[in-house]
């Protein structure tokens, strides 16, 4: 081994090449790291970097009309954190709390909205006894808010009616097999009375002053088709075969045999359970005004909304005549076969078991449309149904009514309130079937595609109905009525 060859050899210096290479690892470890951090970032402040952020419908795009959150969501909470509300309400309109309640949410941090879906008599039994403690409470008809203030005890919430704010509305409507519609119109134009729409459809052929004596419960119920048909066909006219004069008809309003008739049995226009579900409630208290009060004469179709008795005239009548009215009640209604279902339930009851169950049904507009459009995508293979805005309706307005609370949650409530009456808000339940309660959205002017109201007009649909409407009865009414229907009923 040389000399040379014994020392240790010096390290070849680095090439430029290799150089470069570790400066570029360092850069995009860097440059990882600062993505990493902004993601993070952006993932901390609500940000999707996949996914723009989805702006409410109540963001400002427009310079020229600025407002705050502020303006809409109110105060923050003076503890910074959100103020809770707890809303009860119905449950037909929670789909469109819901939707409602997520725009809210996103826009307004600061206010915390618990819904609860609950049938209208279970809250306001709830709120009685102490059991229920809502902030806002939002009942199908008024007339709710009226039993609740009648009923209340000395520790129940105050409530204030002069407060009350109508969020989305939908009429009682009575739905019919269109055959039925047609024949019943016939005969309410051919066979003139003093009594009202009501009484002639849901208590047929039952005389103002019925006999009880040695009549079974069984037979207490509504008269047939055959006997309210069978003494018009022996008249010299109509003919058979004329075209009948319909309430509100669809299709070619073509009579039926007296054959045909007889097979359809009994007259069954069905409503929900009185002393359960709003709707039946309404139904109940429509048929005994009508009975209580018949329509006055009118000389014009302008005089239809004057024709209706005052709430206080139907309030004395019933006092005078509570005796008469409950022994009528029993003679017409002690031997239905009531289901205890709901309003949305009987009406999906009248589709799927036909007119062999029930030849019409009480209902709200809103449970009605859905079926409409069922028999409309299958206009060939199902029978026909019509709608009938009866003389006088009631009208589900769902007023929203702020209890006794404390001066935070009281003003969120009211924002979240007016937050439901705005404009976009107000659209959001008309693909649902309900109507706008802010006037300033109309109807007709929603997307035709997705709009009801415009596509079923051919079984009766009206985009804008003119409305009679009977008086709103008083809390003291809606419990002397649902204990009377008990008594004529032996049903609670």
């Amino acid at each position: 081994m040389s000399k040379d060859s014994a020392k240790p050899q010096a390290s070849p210096d680095p090439e430029p090449s290799s150089l470069a290479d570790t400066g570029r690892q360092i850069l995009r470890s860097v440059l990882g790291i600062v993505c990493l951090v902004a993601l993070l970032y952006g993932v901390f402040r609500g940000e999707a970097l996949l996914h723009p952020h989805e702006q409410s419908a109540f963001s400002n795009d427009n310079p020229a009309t600025p407002f705050s959150a502020k303006e809409i969501c109110g105060n923050m909470s003076q503890s910074e954190r959100p103020i809770l509300l707890e809303m009860a309400a119905g449950k037909y309109i929670q789909p469109w709390l819901d939707a409602a309640g997520n725009q809210f949410h996103r826009f307004c941090p600061n206010v915390h909205i618990k819904l609860l879906s609950m049938d209208d008599l279970d809250a306001a039994r709830a709120i009685l006894t102490g059991q229920l403690h809502p902030t806002i409470w939002a009942p199908t008809h008024e007339f709710l808010l009226r039993y609740l203030e009648h009923a209340r005890r000395p520790a129940t919430p105050a409530v204030d009616l002069n407060s009350q704010a109508d969020l989305i509305e939908s009429p009682v409507v009575v739905l019919f097999w269109e055959d039925r519609l047609n024949l019943l119109s016939f005969l309410l134009r051919e066979q003139p009375s003093e009594e009202g729409q009501w009484v002639r459809g849901l208590c047929a052929g039952i005389p103002r002053d019925p006999s009880l004596a040695g009549l079974p419960v069984e037979s207490m119920k509504p008269g047939t088709w055959e006997d309210l048909y069978a003494p018009l066909l022996s008249q010299p006219t109509p003919k058979r075969g004329a075209l009948a004069q319909n309430i509100r008809p669809s299709g070619d309003g073509m009579l039926p045999s007296l054959e045909t008739v007889a097979l359809w049995g009994g007259v069954k226009i069905g409503h929900p359970w009185p002393t359960r579900f709003a709707g039946g409630i309404a139904s109940l208290y429509l048929l005994s005004q009508d009975y209580l009060l018949p329509p006055r004469p009118m000389d014009t179709p302008h005089d239809a909304q004057s024709s209706h008795p005052s709430s206080s005239e139907v309030e004395a009548a019933l006092a005078t005549s509570r005796e008469a009215l409950r022994k009528w009640l029993r003679r017409c209604e002690a031997g239905l076969e009531l289901p205890l279902i709901s309003e949305q339930a009987l009406t999906e009851a009248m589709f799927t078991q036909g007119p062999h169950y029930l030849d019409a049904v009480v209902t709200y507009e809103h449970l009605a449309l859905p079926l409409l459009e069922r028999i409309d995508s299958n206009a060939l293979a199902l029978k026909r149904m019509a709608l009938l805005y009866p003389r006088p309706t009631l009208v589900a307005r769902h007023p929203a009514v702020i209890f006794q609370s404390d001066p935070e949650q009281k003003e969120a409530a009211q924002h979240w309130i007016e937050f439901l009456r705005s404009p976009a808000i107000q659209e959001l339940a008309i693909p649902l079937g309900f109507r706008p309660a802010n006037k300033d959205v109309s109807v007709r002017d929603f997307d035709s595609l997705r709009n009801r109201f415009l596509r079923l007009r051919r079984y009766g649909v009206l985009p804008a109905p003119k409305l009679v409407e009977a008086p709103k009865p008083s809390g003291r009414v809606v419990a002397e009525l649902m204990e009377i229907w008990g008594e004529a009923t032996g049903r609670n």
